[in-house]
């Protein structure tokens, strides 16, 4: 005779918990890309006054920075094509 442990009650698909699951995880990945949109354009700002010092290294870096976050803010916020 096997010992079987103790099963957990299992959560419907469409039920309450997993969407209020959902959209807390959601809200907190839009909150995420919205942190990064806000790097990106501190990025952009530092790296103009970066060039406007003539420190060209520093500002090539910040600008490229600042494109990579935009890049990964915006496709964060992009929505999927399955989802509607």
């Amino acid at each position: 005779m096997a010992c079987r442990s103790p099963q957990r009650p299992r959560i419907p698909v469409g039920s309450v918990s997993n969407r209020v699951t959902l959209t807390r995880v959601s809200r907190a990945v839009d909150v995420f890309a919205i942190l990064l949109l806000a790097a990106a354009a501190f990025s952009f700002a530092f790296g103009v006054h970066a060039l406007g010092d003539r420190q060209d290294f520093k500002a090539i870096y910040l600008l490229v920075i600042g494109g990579l976050s935009l890049k990964a803010s915006t496709e964060i916020l992009r929505p999927r094509g399955g989802s509607a």
